[in-house]
């Protein structure tokens, strides 16, 4: 019996302390709810809820387990007051994890905390910079300006033949490396991609990390299969080469946000939201001058498909244009949008062959390493202290030029050969020149700029710095695709080739003196 009477008292305290442990787990998992505010450097007021929520993980192997614990911050619920008493509400959040005790070998991974600033958007458009604490007190934030601009990031060389082409392969390639100045630095270090181009392609825009650089972003284009530049002579045309038909891919709406001294990358917003990035396809010779107009088709001009809304709301080649008042309006394929030679002369300026005469055949063959700024003999064999936008491609393990066959058929009616080639520089030695290329386009801008922006600016044009290198970037090495061929009866002829060390393209030259394949 008395066996019995404490067995039936101890029930109920076990119950009591059963009950007493899970109200304090209950407890310790509660999430305790304030709100702050930020005077924001710049003007204006941010308002914002604080959540902090307490958790744990068993971490450790046994019998030496232990458990570790941990709170979580979180702020969100962002709404901006600016200086006229406008109230915003924005999207976003960002947490921080403090933490108690050695964590290793934990159950389940910890959550994980933010190493970075919040970059909140205002509906305009402006950027604020927010950055919280793990104690849960009020944060800081910075209104930041941001500049709409456009960029090239990328050139397709015409290749001789009559029917040769030059194309992306379904590979990682053009891995170009930019900065937007000496005195600014990446604030953001995650890469984004811009699905554009047909199905399939896309370009990574990486950050800082990716290039060792900490005011650089890295462009690379990947699975690019439908991107191609034909030649348009046709059966009967000439074998030259025409720097007129080199193709340019124009990214329209890149967004930097600027900060202080730090910049993200992003595309440009539209009603609150970041556009989907729009790029186009243009040659050269629809861009330059034509009895003082251009050429460009009205598909290209005008603006472009969005997937996103169904719509035509994306911009198009027209909206670098100087003269707006026809552009979306009133567009003809003769009236050009408004746009006028002198609007794409700094997007030519990208490709230095087009100087002079751009076409070329065997007797007028011009070697590219006579326009680089250190000369023919130093880029023949470069080095690093060596200004060099054309480099010769070398066959693998020799000092020997690499060069392919452009051949036609052997008699009339005879089949035509093709000789595809897929070239790569992942023989040649990585290093990076003396020279960058700087590439100018007009912008707009949003917000004070920041301080020092006059230093690779004028008051009409934004700068970008595209660093010249070669061998492989991020260990992945540059691919290119072109195709030989011609209709010419008895054309064979060795096509020296080059690569241009901003864009990671590649550059044919006719050999000199072999007149087959006029």
């Amino acid at each position: 019996m008395r066996c019995y009477r404490f067995k039936s008292l101890l029930l109920p305290a076990l119950l009591i302390v059963l009950a007493m442990s899970t109200k304090s787990s209950k407890a310790s998992t509660q999430t305790t709810l304030t709100t702050g505010t930020s005077s924001v450097v710049g003007g204006g007021t941010l308002n914002y809820a604080i959540s902090s929520t307490p958790g744990s993980r068993l971490c450790g192997a046994l019998p030496h387990q232990k458990t570790v614990n941990y709170t979580v911050v979180l702020y969100n619920n962002f709404s901006y007051t600016d200086t006229n008493g406008t109230t915003s509400q924005m999207n976003g959040g960002i947490q921080y994890v403090s933490v108690s005790g050695i964590t290793a070998d934990c159950s389940s991974p910890l959550p994980t905390s933010a190493t970075q600033p919040l970059m909140l958007r205002v509906p305009n458009g402006l950027p604020i910079s927010f950055t919280g604490s793990i104690s849960g007190s009020n944060g800081s934030a910075t209104l930041g300006a941001i500049v709409d601009t456009s960029k090239v990031l990328s050139i397709l060389y015409a290749t001789p033949g009559n029917l040769s082409s030059d194309s992306f392969t379904n590979t990682k390639t053009n891995g170009t490396v930019t900065t937007i100045g000496s005195s600014f630095t990446s604030g953001q270090s995650d890469a984004f991609s811009l699905g554009f181009l047909g199905s399939g392609t896309n370009v990574t825009v990486g950050a800082s990390i990716t290039t060792g650089q900490s005011n650089a972003f890295t462009e690379t284009i990947a699975n690019a299969t439908s991107v191609s530049n034909a030649s348009n002579t046709g059966t009967n045309g000439l074998n030259t080469i025409n720097h007129s038909q080199d193709l340019f891919l124009i990214w329209l709406n890149p967004e930097v946000s600027l900060i202080g001294n730090t910049y993200s990358l992003q595309t440009q917003y539209q009603n609150g939201l970041a556009e989907l990035p729009s790029v186009v396809e243009v040659t050269a010779g629809a861009m330059q001058s034509n009895n003082n107009a251009t050429t460009v088709p009205l598909t290209i001009l005008q603006r472009q498909f969005d997937p996103a809304t169904g719509q035509n709301d994306l911009p198009g080649l027209a909206s670098i244009c100087a003269d707006q008042s026809q552009y979306v309006n009133n567009c003809s394929q003769q009236g050009q949008c408004g746009c006028m030679p002198s609007d794409f002369a700094k997007i030519l300026a990208n490709d230095p062959l087009l100087n002079g005469n751009p076409t070329l055949n065997a007797t007028t063959a011009t070697n590219p390493l006579s326009i680089d700024t250190s000369g023919v003999a130093a880029c023949s064999n470069p080095t690093p202290a060596n200004s060099c936008r054309y480099v010769p491609v070398k066959e693998s393990g020799s000092s020997v030029q690499m060069t392919t066959l452009l051949a036609g058929p052997e008699c009339s009616g005879c089949d035509r050969p093709i000789n595809s080639y897929s070239q790569t520089d992942n023989s040649s030695t990585t290093q990076t020149y003396s020279e960058s290329h700087s590439e100018t386009a007009s912008y707009s801008a949003k917000g004070s700029l920041p301080f020092g922006l006059g230093s690779f600016t004028s008051t009409d044009t934004w700068t970008w710095t595209d660093t010249e290198s070669t061998g492989a970037i991020d260990g992945t090495m540059n691919q290119i695709q072109y195709s030989l061929s011609s209709s010419t009866v008895d054309c064979s002829q060795e096509v020296l080739i080059y690569e241009d060390t901003t864009f990671h393209t590649y550059v044919t030259q006719q050999a000199p003196g072999n007149t087959s394949c006029p």
